[in-house]
């Protein structure tokens, strides 16, 4: 049973598949409708219109609609696109058991418990007929696919089947005998005739064999079968003709009441579930009992198989699972043009290039006869590197793996013959052309020859493998603890690790250099020693891939349920087409994709692969080839523009652009100020103006920001920038300006910028304030102080009349006033800065030349050749006046003969002499120093005799102990070399970290630490050195200071400030150890592993004390949210002693607000966790109140049964199937619509961004780059209610165990 989708609900009474899109819909016991899709496994929609239980629904075959019956005695059609129910049939008397909608006619027909069924035509909404002759309950009625019958059963122990023929032919005629109109028959109940039965339905066989009532009964689509299904505990099959009808076989084998049965046409099986909580298959040829699917707690109820593809879904007590048998992908094996595959029990050969398909040999042989279809299926194929043999991975659980030898057999075909058979618990791979590995039931790896002999035995110390992949050659992948795991086959030991989870397979390149390792709805792409390039996160599931054979740069391609996407090493990916059904990818060459299908169809493909051709262009700058796809290609010019800003090429985009807004965004971004100039004439919007001006004035472009200052009448702008360009005859027109403008401030301001003092003066006296410009005349020495002291005489004497006093003195100045006076300006800075002159890009180059004239492709393509180098003239600015080479300057022409002559001169001295240098004598005169001159010049300088013999020459700077910390790419290195910058670039580079400036005090104290600074002498500076630590391998590192000890201690200490209701400082404690975490360094994978585990624990406990702080703030003003955010909070991962505070919390809250049914559920969790007897007693008192009243008086965006994720940001749930993306450093969760946004828990990392972990522990050997501590993945919220946390921490004295399935591990404190 391969299970597609799993929900938790009430008991579900009605399934029913979508015909053609992956939704599943079912009825519930409490009244609900709910339409899954089965695929993403999301709830798309539900629906509360019956009163009462559901117990039958369908979807029509072509319509927007489904059907649903209930206990309220009432039909509803419903349309899903208009979400609503459209219309209600009414008639019958008891409860409604099934319904279902006709595959061809306007008909629906229904089973109840009024003993009747009937047909409805729901394009008229009327009662159709009314099929009487049971006289007990009818459980169940249906259609037959093609032919005019229907089939009933009921507890009357019968099953009846119905001719409608009659039906058929009065509903096709326009008027019938009688006069009655097109789909007649009485409406809701009306007319003789649907009290009594139609005459146009009549029975034709009665069935009778059940010993009890019978429960469920169903035709076979294309065979004259039924299968029906009783209360005596069997499983029937009836064959019919046209004349009568008989029992064929009985099925026995359950132990209780069969509830459901029906056939499954593509595997010729019959399926029954029970109330004896079995699922059981049966093979209709055989009529015997293939396997059996077991539950525990839930019994079976309902069925519903899907018309065309391999899926059953079953209803049970909480729930429903839709599930497949087998596995539908073939398996298969590539080798050059070869494709093997299995499908339908034949290995069969198909040649790439002719289209051949051919069988090689037949696989039924292999199985005993009593193994039953079901395990027959191959799931995996391995060839070797000579295509010489093949490796066959029969079944999951036999786990026998086939060694066959493949020979050609004649032109155009091969044939096998089988080798050996061996065991291994989990599948086999080729190591090399004559190898391959194996695992034993004591979990040993194997190494065997192509005869079968074991050659070699290797342990697996403490990993439990579960699968094998194929490897590079001389190594292979094992699957093991939620990672994938190199081994090299010569050694004997796992070099590498990369985590993943559910791995489905391992694809290589040609080249064996990348692995594209496929996991369930992950896809990693990794080097050949697995260090991680980039991973793929899809909503839906990954079914397949394969690497082009013909990229120059490593790509791709892949598949999920309904997309075809490739992707490249940095990342990147895209949407290559739609596919209507899932294929199987084999192989990629250019743009052609081979592929299988479920029917096991070989088939090409020619993709579009422009846009994937852009980006590679694009990486190896191959601007020709940008130019020529954009140009031909089919591609939207939006997404071409996103990409291109994205990766940083906004100048290309500029070029394929031609509104003026995006022109204007994507020049200012590449620093093009002429094309925004440009741009922004034509928008003449202020806000592009204020934008370009802010741009040109970080380049020095001043005419163009005085022109968009102007633009945008920002005077005091533009007042600034004459003064610091020294333009004081401008700056006195802004004056002017201002007086004009009537601007009191500005005039002011301009004032003091030109130093006018007068003007200042004067500025002030007309605003009123009389004393200050007295106090500025007085301090300048200005005439005008004499008038400016009689008027403020004037005015205090006026003051003193009108409100007594004494008069104030008049204003004094400092002696040691300074004068104000801007600085003169030495020179007027009036031109731009000086910008360097550089050839012109490949795309300004053939813009320029298309519209230079006619000359066509041409011209572009002679001016293409230039821009990328060919025979380009540089100009002036390179110094082409030294560089003169092909030109007749006579300069040259005597430079060249001059070299010449000396080339040509004999050497003096004759031939040369032993020394070798005989050569060399052209440069005797140059090279000898007559001992006169040196003579003379030590006699000038006073220089001893004998003391050229002692004197001192220094030795050149070595290498300080710091430097070689730089070349490490572990950030506690990086900041104790005080190289911050290349600390940031790793932090961005391993977790994504998008805010360095979080952890800055941290970087800032592992420098000072391992930093020691030693005085010297006066006038001199200090010495700064280096604190190393230990001495490991000739490699001194810097001293560690954050520690895992030291980390588990804050660790304790935080959860003991819970333990004490103290949350705003557990919360700062907690984000100062993430912090703190990026600079630890650790010494072995054990510390590793602690160190990843540590960052869960932390991020859980952090987002716990998030939510906590935020229900107490808003407790007051919004009560039901603070009740949800209660209820959340019970779901973190927590120690049991915080989640047993959590859920009584939470029980308390909810029982304040009366949302009983919830109260009472977390009551019951309470008492699961064993808590103290007083509290558990409480907890009882608390689910006996409420089992009484098990209502809810407020609804709540929460769902116990669903499992989910918390949005760290908005704390609202995401349900499973719901999209999820995470941080890139602590793995919070969030929704989609955050990602590139920073990450509220931890304040570093980016949400949405893939990151492969954080490097930990230093390198060792050649050529590591250290371990790296991946962000954990945290599990969904309602899977677990613990997490790890120490058992001796002061909160508790308990012995802490784990729960299965928990993700943070054993801590070792």
């Amino acid at each position: 049973m391969l299970v597609k989708l799993e929900t938790r609900s009430n008991r579900v009474k009605g399934l029913a598949f979508h015909p053609k899109r992956p939704w599943v819909l079912c009825s519930l016991h409490n009244g609900y409708i709910q339409l899954w899709d089965y695929a993403r496994g999301v709830l798309i929609e539900r629906y509360h219109d019956h009163d009462g239980p559901v117990r039958g629904v369908d979807f029509h075959s072509t319509q927007p609609l489904f059907v649903s019956g209930g206990d309220d005695y009432k039909i509803k059609v419903f349309n899903y696109k208009q979400h609503r129910c459209i219309f209600t049939l009414l008639g019958h008397l008891d409860y409604i058991r099934t319904v279902q909608f006709h595959p061809e006619n306007p008909w629906i027909v229904s089973a109840s418990d009024d003993q009747t069924v009937r047909i409805w035509n729901w394009q008229s909404r009327q009662s159709a007929a009314v099929l009487t002759g049971h006289n007990h309950y009818v459980m169940c009625a249906a259609f037959h696919p093609t032919e005019d019958l229907v089939v009933s059963a009921s507890l009357d122990q019968t099953v009846r089947v119905w001719d409608i023929s009659g039906l058929r032919q009065r509903t096709l005629a326009p008027t019938s005998m009688g006069g009655r109109p097109m789909g007649g028959g009485g409406g809701g109940g009306g007319g003789g005739g649907d009290l009594f039965g139609s005459g146009d339905c009549v029975v034709k066989f009665v069935l009778e064999g059940h010993e009890r009532g019978v429960n469920w009964v169903s035709f076979h689509p294309t065979l004259p079968l039924i299968a029906s299904g009783a209360d005596d505990r069997t499983v029937k099959l009836w064959r019919y003709n046209e004349v009568r009808a008989w029992e064929l076989d009985t099925l026995r084998g359950h132990v209780n009441n069969v509830s459901c049965c029906m056939f499954i046409p593509k595997m010729d099986l019959v399926i029954s579930n029970s109330e004896d909580k079995s699922i059981r298959l049966w093979d209709v040829t055989s009529r015997s009992a293939v396997t059996t699917f077991r539950r525990e707690s839930d019994r079976f109820w309902v069925l519903a198989v899907h018309p065309e593809k391999c899926l059953v879904a079953c209803g049970h007590d909480n729930g429903m699972i839709v599930f497949k048998f087998d596995r539908e992908r073939p398996a298969h094996a590539v080798f050059k043009d070869t494709l093997y595959y299995v499908y339908d029990q034949k290995l069969r050969a198909y040649f790439y290039q002719s289209g051949d398909d051919t069988i090689v040999t037949e696989l039924s042989a292999l199985h005993a006869a009593s193994s039953s279809r079901l395990q027959k299926i191959p799931r995996q194929m391995v060839v070797n590197s000579t295509g010489d043999h093949l490796l066959i991975i029969r079944d999951k659980d036999a786990r026998e793996v086939v060694l066959f030898s493949v020979k050609p057999r004649g032109l155009g075909s091969l044939s096998a013959q089988r080798v050996v058979s061996l065991y291994s618990a989990c599948g086999a791979a080729f190591v090399s052309f004559d190898r391959f590995v194996t695992v034993d039931r004591s979990d040993n790896v194997l190494v065997h020859d192509l005869e079968g002999k074991t050659r070699k035995r290797i342990s697996l110390s403490g990993a439990k493998p579960e699968m094998i992949l194929p490897g590079s050659r001389g190594t292979f992948l094992l699957k093991a603890d939620a990672k994938v795991i190199l081994f090299d086959l010569q050694s004997g030991e796992s070099s590498r690790h990369l985590y993943a989870n559910n791995v489905k397979g391992a694809v290589w390149n040609k080249e064996g250099t990348h692995v594209a390792i496929m996991c369930r709805n992950v896809v990693h792409i990794a080097t050949s020693d697995l260090k991680t390039l980039c991973v793929l996160r899809e909503s839906g599931r990954v079914k397949s891939g394969a690497w082009n054979e013909e990229s120059k740069l490593p790509v791709f391609v892949y598949g999920t349920r309904s997309h075809i996407k490739y992707a490249l090493m940095t990342g990147d990916r895209g949407i290559i087409c739609s596919m209507d059904a899932p294929v199987y990818i084999t192989r990629v060459v250019e743009s052609t994709m081979h592929f299988v299908d479920r029917s096991g169809k070989n088939g090409r493909m020619e993709l579009d692969m422009s846009e994937c051709q852009l980006k590679l262009a694009l990486l190896e700058q191959r601007f020709d080839e940008v130019l020529r796809i954009v140009q031909t290609g089919h591609m939207s010019g939006e997404a071409i523009i996103a990409y291109l800003q994205k990766r940083g090429y906004p100048e290309v985009a500029l070029h394929f652009v031609k509104d003026a807004r995006t022109r204007f965004d994507l020049a200012l971004e590449c620093g093009n100020v002429d094309v925004a100039l440009s741009c922004a004439h034509d928008l003449s919007d202020a806000e592009c103006w204020h934008r370009l001006g802010a741009v040109a004035l970080g380049q020095g472009i001043f005419d163009v920001v005085e022109m968009a200052y102007q633009r945008t009448r920002d005077f005091e702008r533009l007042s600034f920038l004459y003064l610091v360009t020294g333009n004081v005859e401008k700056l006195r027109k802004m004056l002017a300006i201002a007086q004009a403008r009537k601007d009191v401030q500005a005039r002011f301001h301009n004032a003091l910028l030109l130093g006018d003092v007068e003007e200042r003066v004067r500025v002030l006296a007309e605003a009123g304030q009389i004393r200050l410009a007295y106090a500025c005349a007085v301090a300048h020495g200005l005439e005008v102080s004499d008038q400016l002291a009689a008027a403020i005489a004037a005015d205090e004497e006026a003051r003193v009349e009108r409100e007594g006093g004494e008069p104030l003195p008049l204003p004094t100045v400092s002696e040691n006033a300074a004068l104000l006076f801007p600085p003169t300006p030495l020179s007027r800075n009036e031109s731009s800065w000086p910008r360097l002159t550089v050839a012109q890009s490949y795309f300004d180059t053939v813009a320029s030349a298309a519209r230079t004239g006619p000359a066509g492709g041409a011209a572009a393509e002679a001016a293409a050749a230039g821009a990328l180098g060919e025979g380009v003239d540089f100009g002036d600015a390179w110094g082409a006046d030294d560089l003169d080479i092909d030109g007749d300057d006579s300069a040259a022409k005597a430079q060249g003969a001059a070299v010449e002559a000396v080339s040509s001169a004999p050497a003096q001295g004759g031939a040369p002499d032993a020394s070798g240098d005989g050569g060399a004598g052209g440069w005797d005169a140059d090279l000898e120093l007559e001992g006169d001159e040196l003579d003379a010049a030590v006699a000038e300088t006073g220089v001893a005799s004998g003391a050229a013999e002692s004197y001192y020459v220094p030795p050149p700077r070595g290498q300080g102990v710091a430097e070689g910390w730089r070349g490490s790419v572990v950030a506690a290195d990086l900041a104790a070399a005080g190289d911050f910058a290349s600390m940031a670039r790793a932090l961005h580079e391993q977790i994504g970290a998008v805010n360095i400036g979080t952890v800055a005090d941290v970087a800032l104290r592992v420098y000072e630490s391992t930093a020691t600074v030693l005085p010297t002498m006066p006038s001199t500076p200090a010495v700064v050195m280096a604190v190393k630590g230990d001495v490991r391998q000739n490699a001194v590192q810097p001293r560690a200071i954050a520690t895992l000890p030291v980390l588990m201690t804050d660790l304790k200490r935080a959860l003991q400030l819970v333990t004490e209701g103290k949350f705003a400082p557990s919360k700062d404690l907690l984000h100062s150890m993430l912090k703190r975490i990026l600079f630890t360094v650790v010494d072995t994978k054990h510390e590793e592993n602690e160190l990843r585990e540590l960052v869960g624990v932390v991020r859980e406990y952090s987002l716990a004390m998030h939510m906590e702080l935020q229900r107490r703030e808003i407790a007051k003003t919004d009560p039901v949210r603070a009740v949800e955010l209660a209820c959340y909070f019970s779901h973190c991962q927590l120690q049991p002693v915080h989640l047993m505070l959590a859920l009584r919390q939470a029980m308390t809250a909810c029982f304040k607000v009366k949302n009983y049914v919830s109260a009472s559920s977390f009551a019951r969790r309470l008492i699961e966790l064993n808590p103290k007897p007083e509290i558990a007693a409480q907890a009882r008192k608390v689910m006996q109140v409420c089992d009484q009243m098990p209502t809810d008086a407020h609804p709540l965006r929460y769902d116990s049964r669903n499992p989910f994720d918390l949005c760290t940001k908005d704390l609202l749930p995401l349900y499973r199937g719901s999209a999820v993306s995470r941080c890139s450093y602590c793995a919070a969760t969030f929704s989609p619509s955050y990602n590139g946004q920073l990450c509220v828990l931890c304040k570093i990392g980016e949400v949405g961004r893939a990151a492969p972990g954080l490097v930990c522990m230093r390198q060792r050997q050649r050529g590591g780059v250290g371990s790296v501590v991946a962000p954990p993945v945290a599990h969904s919220a309602g899977l677990s209610a613990s997490a790890e946390v120490p058992s001796d921490s002061p909160t508790t004295g308990e012995d802490f165990s784990r729960r299965d399935g928990d993700e943070f591990g054993d801590f070792d404190f």
